[in-house]
């Protein structure tokens, strides 16, 4: 327990934000469970219902300034998430969001991951060079690159994986979407695991934002029950991963097909 897992997008958002608050909502049903928003970009979450700007990341930013930082410190900055679970909310904008992290995240990390009898999820944003959020990568159990299974989506992502190979002790890809290149091709295009595939789902994100995600209703949607699986693929380390030599092209021409979760 503690930073179990570190999101970064390829490109876009192809429902990074979203995945990271189910996989929350999820863990919160066995015990304390945190959703960092760690976005250069800006976090999303601010302006949503019963959630505000502060206590957040910038609180925690500004009252710790050169101190060590503790998992006890992070618990007085956070909010409860309506899905359940709770959030340190990042600032909205990239300016001020930059600024936090720039300040705080090599204290921050180490925090995180230090937080036993929690599940830490931190949502690092769009996967850059130079992105400040690359310092969570060292310390997370796992991290995974979220991506579409399009011949884009991968090209995308194997050029971002690039970045965190070294960085990253566990490193693999979540796919969002149930049709494209099946999962054992992708880990094989890329050589690395493939922990599962994400429903594309929109009503099961809306639940989740709205704080039912956790609820009989939420619980059965497409989004919760393949974050389920995934939870499990994690747990188990047994995700599939690559069959033959990595980064293999997937090429133009190769079959697209209905994956399942």
């Amino acid at each position: 327990m503690g930073l179990d897992l570190a999101l970064f997008s390829a490109k876009g958002s192809p429902g990074t934000t979203t995945l990271a608050e189910a996989f929350v909502a999820f863990s919160a049903r066995q015990g304390p469970a945190l959703l960092a928003e760690l976005d250069p970009d800006g976090g999303d979450r601010a302006a949503s219902p019963g959630l505000a700007l502060d206590p957040g990341l910038a609180t925690l930013a500004a009252s710790s300034r050169h101190q060590a930082i503790t998992g006890e410190d992070v618990t007085g900055h956070l909010q409860p998430l309506p899905a359940g679970g709770y959030l340190l909310v990042g600032p909205a904008s990239a300016e001020q969001a930059h600024a936090s992290l720039d300040a705080v995240l090599d204290r921050l990390a180490p925090a995180l991951a230090s937080m036993q009898g929690w599940s830490v999820v931190a949502d690092c944003g769009r996967m850059r060079s130079r992105s400040p959020a690359v310092e969570v990568a060292a310390h997370a159990e796992v991290v995974a690159l979220v991506t579409r299974s399009t011949l884009e989506g991968v090209e995308h992502a194997r050029d971002r994986l690039g970045l965190l190979r070294d960085l990253a002790p566990r490193l693999g890809v979540v796919l969002v979407g149930h049709r494209g290149f099946s999962r054992a091709r992708v880990a094989e295009a890329l050589g690395v695991p493939v922990y599962g595939v994400v429903a594309d789902d929109a009503r099961g994100a809306e639940l989740v934002r709205s704080g039912h995600g956790a609820s009989r209703a939420g619980r059965r949607t497409a989004l919760m029950r393949s974050v389920a699986l995934l939870a499990d693929s994690l747990g188990a380390n047994g995700p599939i991963g690559p069959t033959s030599a990595a980064g293999l092209p997937l090429g133009a021409t190769a079959l697209a097909v209905e994956v399942t979760s």
